[in-house]
């Protein structure tokens, strides 16, 4: 009750400065305390619900979201802040993409994995205004990108800093965000002219669940980060990524039950599916060197074949010696299998990878049928495990533990080699829909390794990029699709 007679002294005393002393939030209703006035909707259905403490929280699933026309003056920074809640979360943003770009960051600022602790997070950030804004534009609120899952958003304001401080005197997002008054209100914020300029002021720690949206950096390293986030939002609690390629790397690790969690979400991606179940591919490209390439599957048995369906995978070589491989396979009563080994020996023959897997397989239909197989493991291999892929939508189990058929030191955390493009290819199909468009080829893409030769000036399409990739394992096809990415991550593309 104290806070509440607070509050209402707070607001008293804000109508009293109102002339001298407010700061308007610029948005409209952003609250939502008059429900979706000043709203368009978009896409989907949203509904707005009122929670514990009062306030109106917009509830969004699965790619629904709202829309408001913004007149935002060119070359100005704006604070950007609101409160999200990701109750379920299985791919894509969840807050706010606007429909302009912004010198400093991306055009996108949310969540994109669970929240944490099942509470709302603070998303703060400046946004740097273009002189595209001297149009109006819109601001899109809910989710996006082809979300799926539900969540909350709430208490969304937007200061103009440049109008309050004047150019080249505007604080950074968290300084500003450090000044606010702990009880705000929709219509805006008010602060007399000492407190302003308290800016840099430790006065208050509210840090710990607050994200602060970052600016620029390199695209490749926000492509890695990426990589990390869906990890942890897979619960691949023992895998790090720290390159896009796979090379050998310090603290660089992951595990085959981690792997086949990974696995079994990738299978929800159809197109995935497709360049999985691929012999062979030929790739167009164009530029100045316009060419065509036959590219071939390196997941390819004989031996296998002849007992199951390979319906596609990815293998990842260490040392030239040590093999890793993750595989779907079919039998003959069209039960789908993802069977993964690492850290096998291959020093003498490459072949015996799929050797091993063609074990696991065995091993999984002895258990299914009741069969003790605890004196049974596998030969030359550190580690391997397989599932079998549940009925339904693949993301339907994007929360839920992996149940192992067999597995042999499936928790031992080894180096992923090249099955990290695996994850890559989600996170491109997670950020691109139109495989079509075209991309060409820049200095810092080429690198060595694996692949065809692939030089400066090559235009080729996404989708032959994923099939470069995933087939052929090139190295080159992964740098392209972190800068890519990277690039729309930031607002770039």
């Amino acid at each position: 009750m104290d806070d509440l007679k607070q509050f209402h002294y707070e607001q008293r005393d804000c109508q009293m400065h109102r002339r001298k002393s407010i700061i308007p939030n610029i948005l409209n209703n952003s609250w939502w305390t008059n429900g979706l006035t000043d709203w368009h909707l978009d896409k989907g259905q949203v509904s707005i619900n009122e929670d514990e403490y009062g306030f109106s929280n917009l509830c969004v699933d699965n790619s629904s979201h709202i829309e408001q026309e913004l007149r935002l003056r060119p070359n100005h920074i704006y604070f950007l802040m609101f409160d999200v809640k990701v109750i379920q979360y299985v791919c894509g943003l969840f807050g706010v993409t606007f429909h302009g770009k912004f010198k400093n960051c991306s055009s996108d600022l949310g969540l994109r994995r669970k929240s944490k602790n099942g509470d709302f997070e603070t998303v703060i950030g400046n946004l740097e205004t273009t002189e595209e804004w001297s149009q109006p534009r819109s601001l899109f609120v809910g989710c996006m990108d082809s979300a799926s899952g539900d969540g909350q958003i709430r208490k969304m304001s937007l200061y103009d800093l440049t109008d309050i401080y004047g150019v080249g005197n505007e604080p950074s997002a968290a300084d500003f965000y450090k000044v606010l008054p702990t009880l705000l209100d929709e219509e805006g914020i008010c602060l007399n002219t000492r407190e302003i300029f308290l800016v840099g002021t430790p006065r208050k720690k509210r840090m710990d669940n607050t994200l602060i949206h970052p600016i620029k950096k390199d695209v490749v390293q926000l492509f890695l980060d990426e990589m990390n986030k869906k990890a942890e939002m897979l619960d691949m609690t023992c895998t790090n990524f720290k390159n896009v390629i796979g090379f050998r790397a310090p603290e660089q690790t992951t595990t085959v039950n981690d792997y086949l969690k990974l696995g079994l979400y990738a299978t929800g991606f159809n197109e995935l599916l497709k360049v999985w179940g691929k012999r062979k591919h030929e790739v167009l490209i164009f530029g100045p060197h316009s060419r065509k390439l036959t590219i071939e599957t390196s997941v390819r048995n004989l031996d296998l074949e002849d007992h199951y369906m390979v319906l596609g995978g990815k293998t990842g070589t260490r040392s030239s010696e040590i093999l890793d491989v993750i595989t779907l396979i079919s039998n003959s009563y069209n039960e789908v299998y993802l069977a993964m080994v690492m850290g096998l020996d291959g020093k003498h023959n490459k072949q015996n990878c799929f050797s091993a897997v063609k074990e696991l397989v065995d091993l999984a239909r002895l258990v299914e049928r009741n069969h003790s197989v605890s004196s049974l493991t596998l030969t030359n291999v550190e580690a391997g495990g397989i599932i079998k892929i549940p009925q339904g939508n693949p993301f339907f189990y994007t929360n839920q533990p992996i149940k192992m058929i067999y597995g042999m030191s499936e928790k031992k955390k080894i180096d992923p080699s090249s099955i990290v493009k695996v994850m890559n290819a989600v996170i491109l199909l997670e950020n691109f829909k139109d495989l079509s468009q075209n991309v060409t080829l820049i200095e810092s893409d080429i690198v060595g390794g694996t692949g065809p030769k692939l030089i400066v000036g090559d235009v080729i399409s996404l989708l032959d990029i994923l099939h470069l990739s995933m087939l052929s394992s090139s190295n080159i096809a992964a740098k392209v699709i972190a800068r890519v990415v990277g690039q729309k991550l930031m607002g770039l593309h």
